[in-house]
């Protein structure tokens, strides 16, 4: 049972809890007091949040005015609707011609007509590639030395008297003037030969072929400008390869694949000394000869003559002078300089094929023509002529030889080569009407074997099918080689050879060419396999050389590493009888009787990542399922380019690949070409999209002080927020007497005057913007800032440098201003965040010692309480004999 305590006392009839609370109401008076010392802590605590919170509006205007960019904005005006113009930090003001000329648009082709999609297609080989075209377009740009070509309008009058005029005013590339002039719709065709141009005569009449420029110099440029008697117009040599010429200009565009840092190639002069070479920062053909220059010390010399490269050798020894190479690279043999020297003098072979040809060492996959020598020609009339192919570098030369035999009693042979409506291969045709064999046949030498155009028949026209010109080098990158435009992940594939030998190979991220995975794979021991570029010139092949009786394979490791390989391919055998597994580029399909036109379709879908194939109902009547092709890329690198081996699938292009094209620039502008219809960084610092073909337009681009400004505008209205915050916060009203909260606090008035110490100090350099008064920033007369917008406009528009050296140079007002603001409020050290921390402090203290006081207070008042108690106690003691005393007085004496 619990003791009843009562708070008035039962003896005394004192009011026991009131005499306690009493007793220690002196020590409540002290926690009180130490009570609103913390409170006022908390209040000043709040107080400076609310003014680091005005100062830390100043942050995004300090940020914006430090930064550079914020003054390299720019405002384009006129653009017309087919074209949006993006201004990039780097644009140049002025006015501008925009004129988008045509959008990119993917190939299409379309077959013959089939009953159905369940058409038997009886067997064969479908190969669908986006490279290997023989005759590749060369822009104008690069002709003339790399001066290009003034484009205009060329007047072509044929013999008989008929004049066209045509319009190059928008011929990015010579195979844009061929297809111009050959559409001209007069007797005069052009073929590219070599570094010029030739111009025809197919009127038949007796007067004069001429060339001649109406607007522009494109004639003279292209080196056609000028009349001739005969059927033939000879042009000017205008490409040459020159010093300037970008490595990935040459050999067809493979360029040549070097080994990053380290040496690529090894001289080795005459009297046995050797010089390593390394060509990473060459760049150029140049370049290249610069290296090599100071690699050998001038021991060995190298210097660009006719579109090759030429090692002269001043030794003095007796042997050859060489180039092989070394690293991992093939540099050598890609520029062409692994040949045998004569005399001292290494001559490579060429670097280009010219205008609108090919390397021959780049057809067959890279194996080219084995062995040149002699072809012997007779043509279906009889007249027969041998032609010197010993010196043919490219197919242009092959196809001039065959063009222009004659035979010995000097009658011209009836016999004209030239690529066919594929682009990948020879045709050769008979135009005489004669009855006899058409014969192309290898004299010395296997150049008609190796072009596919040896014949002995009754046949007016022999094809030589692909040449597989190779268009997948060392240097292709990996990022594009990989499957579904998806970059190429690396890791570890096994391969087994024949004989069950294994190796893991890795291909880490620095394998970046396919150059770089054959060098890896290479370089795996303790496997029987060789890995190369293969043999249709769109990727390349590991071959088993182990010769054991199991079967070559590769598999994956721990990622798609094979897959992006493209090494999932099945096992087949070479020419000499050895497995290989075969990585190619294009898509190859192989159908077996029975199969039909869906399962083509299916297939193609499947494995051709780069295109997408359907069949079409084009509700015909009779045959209305056809097969469409279409290049999941636009522009010219989309371009499909199909073979079929066994299947006649009569595909016809009803939509060309091209490039979208543009005209932009100063004055009357430049042509700009894109695979898709944006263009990134066009020269003058600009981006464009194509919406619609349409223009031209002259835009103005003007710098766009706008976002400056409202920066401007923005520190002058944050740093009069931050003014007032402090002001309410410190100001004393004389009519209520009440104090601001920091009123008197010298840590904010010290904040204060830092402020206006930023903006009051000078931060410019020149005469013209030395301070913010400079550019209509003034104080009025209550502190605050106003701003002259008129003011700032005029200094920004007559002297923009200076507005950004002011604002965002070394030291300049925002950047100060930024670090002031950062100083005041960094959330780990700034100095608000210290002021808080100290109170912080003091306030904690303060809690510690009201329950340490509380705690005193409450223990002493129990003691009191007790000591009344106890008190009580002795009084109702006293009372209680006090009582018997008096009890006791009362009771009489007894008698005796």
């Amino acid at each position: 049972m619990s003791a009843i305590r009562s708070s008035t006392g039962l003896a005394s009839g004192l009011d026991i809890e009131a005499l306690a609370s009493a007793l220690v109401a002196r020590q409540q008076a002290v926690i009180s007091r130490v009570q609103q010392q913390s409170a006022r802590f908390e209040a000043e605590q709040t107080a400076l949040s609310v003014v680091e919170a005005a100062i830390l509006r100043l942050e995004t205007s300090a940020k914006t005015l430090a930064d550079a960019d914020t003054f390299r904005e720019f405002e384009v005006t006129g653009a017309p609707e087919s074209v949006r113009v993006e201004a990039r930090d780097d644009a140049i003001p002025g006015g501008y011609t925009v004129e988008a000329i045509r959008l990119a648009s993917a190939q299409t082709s379309l077959s013959r007509g089939f009953a159905s999609p369940e058409a038997d297609l009886g067997g064969g080989t479908v190969t669908v590639r986006t490279g290997g075209e023989l005759s590749r377009a060369v822009d104008l740009d690069l002709l003339n030395g790399g001066t290009g070509v003034v484009r205009g309008t060329v007047r072509l009058t044929d013999r008989a008297g008929a004049t066209a005029d045509v319009d190059l005013s928008a011929a990015v590339t010579v195979t844009d003037v061929l297809d111009a002039i050959n559409d001209a719709g007069v007797g005069v065709t052009a073929r590219a030969e070599g570094d010029r141009l030739v111009l025809t005569d197919t009127s038949g009449g007796a007067g004069t072929l001429s060339a001649a420029d109406v607007t522009g110099s494109a004639a003279a440029g292209l080196g056609i400008a000028g009349a001739a008697a005969g059927d033939a117009l000879t042009g000017a040599d205008v490409f040459a390869v020159t010093a300037d010429f970008g490595l990935t200009l040459l050999n067809d565009g493979l360029g040549p694949q070097l080994f990053a840092g380290a040496p690529d190639v090894r001289v080795t002069a005459a009297d046995g000394s050797t010089f390593d070479v390394t060509l990473d920062d060459a760049g150029t053909v140049g370049g290249v000869a610069d290296a090599i220059n100071a690699a050998t010390g001038g021991a060995v010399t190298a210097s660009l003559a006719n579109d090759r490269l030429v090692l002269t050798d001043g030794t003095g020894g007796g042997g050859p002078t060489t180039v092989e190479d070394i690293n991992g690279s093939f540099a050598a043999a890609e520029l062409g300089l692994d040949v045998a020297s004569a005399g001292g003098v290494l001559t490579g072979r060429r670097l280009s094929s010219g205008l609108n040809s090919t390397l021959l060492r780049n057809l067959n996959g890279g194996g080219g023509v084995a062995t040149l020598g002699t072809l012997t020609l007779t043509d279906r009339a009889g007249e027969t002529a041998t032609v010197d192919l010993s010196a043919a570098e490219t197919l242009d030369d092959v196809v001039a030889a065959v063009n222009g035999a004659v035979s010995g009693s000097a009658v011209k042979l009836g016999i004209v080569a030239e690529v066919d409506a594929a682009g990948t291969g020879l045709v050769v045709r008979d135009t005489t009407g004669g009855a006899g064999n058409l014969v192309i046949a290898d004299g010395t030498g296997t150049a008609a074997a190796d072009l596919g155009i040896a014949v002995n028949a009754a046949a007016d026209e022999v094809a030589g099918g692909p040449l597989n010109r190779r268009f997948v080098g060392n240097g292709f990158g990996l990022a594009e080689y990989a499957r579904d435009g998806q970059s190429f992940e690396p890791g570890t594939i096994q391969i087994t050879d024949s004989a069950g030998n294994t190796a893991a190979v890795t291909l880490s991220s620095a394998v970046r060419t396919v150059g770089d995975a054959i060098t890896r794979i290479n370089a795996a021991s303790g496997v029987g396999v060789e890995a190369r570029l293969n043999e249709t010139g769109d990727g390349f092949t590991i071959v088993d050389i182990a010769g054991g009786a199991g079967t070559l394979s590769v598999a994956e490791v721990d990622a798609t590493t094979a897959a992006d390989l493209r090494l999932d391919a099945a096992v087949t055998t070479t020419a000499g009888g050895q497995q290989q597994i075969s990585s190619r580029f294009a898509a190859v399909v192989e159908l077996a009787a029975g199969e039909t036109l869906a399962d083509l379709q299916a297939r193609l879908g499947g494995e051709a990542d780069f295109l997408r194939a359907d069949v079409l109902d084009d509700g015909s009547a009779v045959a209305s399922t056809r097969l469409s092709l279409t290049s999941r890329d636009s522009g010219r690198a989309g371009r499909l380019f199909v073979e079929t081996d066994g299947i006649d699938l009569g595909l016809a292009v009803t939509a060309e690949a091209e490039d979208a094209l543009a005209r932009f620039g100063p004055g009357g502008g430049f042509l700009v070409t894109s695979g898709g219809n944006r263009f990134e960084d066009v020269p003058g610092g600009f981006d464009l999209e194509l919406l619609d073909a349409g223009g031209p337009a002259r835009i103005e681009v003007a710098e766009d002080r706008t976002a400056v400004k409202d920066a401007v505008r923005d520190f002058v209205d944050s740093y009069n927020a931050a003014v007032e915050g402090i002001a309410q916060q410190t100001r004393f009203d004389a009519d209520s007497q009440t104090r601001g909260t920091l009123q008197g606090d010298g840590f904010v008035l010290r904040v204060e005057n830092r402020l206006r110490s930023v903006v009051t100090s000078a931060a410019g350099d020149s005469d013209v913007v030395r301070d913010l008064s400079a550019l209509g920033v003034r104080f009025t007369d209550t502190g605050e800032l106003e701003f002259d917008e008129d003011r700032f406009d005029a200094v920004a528009a007559s002297d923009p440098q200076e507005l950004e050296r002011f604002f965002a140079g070394e030291g300049g007002f925002g950047g100060r201003l930024e670090e002031l603001v950062s100083a005041l409020t960094d959330s780990s050290d700034g100095e608000f965040t210290v002021r808080r921390d100290t109170l912080d402090a003091r306030i904690g203290g303060i809690a510690d010692r009201v329950d340490s006081l509380t705690e005193l207070m409450l223990s002493r008042r129990e003691r009191l309480f007790s000591e009344f108690v106890r008190m009580e106690q002795v009084l109702a003691s006293l009372q209680s004999q006090q009582q018997t005393v008096a009890a006791l007085g009362g009771i009489r004496p007894i008698a005796a």
